[in-house]
């Protein structure tokens, strides 16, 4: 007899209960349903429950079962809602997919636990977009057309960016990311953003960044090297091939902070060794920029700051003199300004950042 009455039990309420989801559904119908809500509530209607009694009814979700005992879970007549308190979903399920399930179960039977009856899903998108990449970047030699980024959602295929770029006190916002000018000189502040725009519910997460460039202006410079050692610097807003100075005896050096070792490139702010078997005189095209050459207390090998000179009393933690190198003379005397393109053992007192 007791078989027979589970036997009906169950067939009653896997035959005739009809659920149906209020929440979380498809409102901007691209075929998911995401929500940005962390505690996203889940809401459903069960219709003709018959002998089922609100704490027979069971939500499971990640491997977790709740019932009307439990605060997060209420059954208001036919409504059963199911609302995270504490903790997120993403929590729980470590992962953006979450599917969650209506069961039943009969305490006083030999089978307690019933089939699942219902079975929902949507999409928790935890994450704002990413930025993955910028430009362009630091100083350059003529006015690009266009400024930009790129960003990537786990979860969202569109995605709604916004630039706006600040050139000296003109504030220009642009769709297109085309920049509208061509002058030299002036630091261009980029300030980027993009939203994700799929979910149902929630506000969009957002991103943002900044970051900026300056068209420098190309100016023509020249290396008069001699016979033997010479030491250089470089100032130019990109590394400089050291295949550019031909006829040299390589390799070239640059100095770290304890030795000498070879150098592929020239980078604005060091200083350089150069072996010439001859006289020879180089001309080379560059971008005017300033830079930060950053040192360490002790001596540091520099190039010039920048394409002007400079006084060494403008600068605060190196301890005069500065060293410049003469190579026909083949000796260092001593010198109170820095000159572009030239290289100088300087005495640092602490660590410190040239500018």
């Amino acid at each position: 007899m007791k078989t027979i009455l589970i036997a009906l039990l169950i067939i009653g309420v896997s035959s005739a209960m009809d659920f149906t989801l209020l929440l979380p559904v498809d409102t901007n119908g691209d075929g998911k349903v995401i929500s940005n809500c962390p505690m996203q509530e889940v809401r459903i209607i069960a219709e003709d429950r018959g002998d089922v009694t609100g704490d027979m009814i069971l939500f499971t979700f990640c491997g977790l079962i709740y019932d009307s005992s439990f605060a997060e879970m209420s059954i208001s007549g036919d409504t059963i809602s199911f609302q995270p308190t504490v903790l997120p979903w993403a929590f729980y399920c470590g992962r953006d997919s979450v599917n969650f399930h209506i069961a039943t179960y009969f305490p006083d039977s030999a089978r307690w636990f019933a089939d699942t009856l219902y079975t929902g899903h949507f999409i928790g998108d935890n994450e704002a977009p990413t930025i993955t990449e910028i430009y362009p970047v630091g100083a350059l030699s003529s006015a690009p057309e266009h400024a930009g980024f790129s960003a990537t959602d786990e979860v969202c295929t569109s995605l709604i960016p916004h630039l706006t770029m600040i050139s000296g006190s003109d504030t220009l916002s642009i769709s297109d990311f085309s920049i509208p000018t061509d002058e030299t000189g002036d630091t261009v502040w980029v300030f980027a953003s993009v939203f994700d725009n799929c979910a149902d519910y929630c506000e969009e997460h957002f991103s943002d960044t900044s970051w900026f460039f300056i068209v420098s202006e190309t100016i023509e410079l020249t290396y008069d090297l001699k016979a033997g050692w010479n030491l250089v610097g470089w100032s130019g807003s990109e590394p400089l091939d050291a295949s550019f100075f031909e006829g040299i005896i390589p390799p070239v050096f640059r100095y770290t902070e304890s030795a000498y070792v070879e150098a592929m490139e020239l980078f604005g702010g060091n200083g350089y060794w150069l072996l010439l078997p001859r006289d020879i005189l180089y001309t080379v095209e560059a971008s005017e920029h300033p830079m930060d050459i950053p040192i360490t207390a002790g001596w540091n090998l520099i190039g010039g700051i920048d394409n002007d000179a400079h006084s060494i009393t403008d600068l605060e933690s190196v301890l005069p003199p500065v060293y410049e190198y003469n190579p026909e003379l083949r000796s260092y005397f001593e010198t109170d300004s820095l000159l572009p393109f030239k290289g100088y053992w300087i005495l640092a007192t602490e660590n410190d950042t040239l500018d």
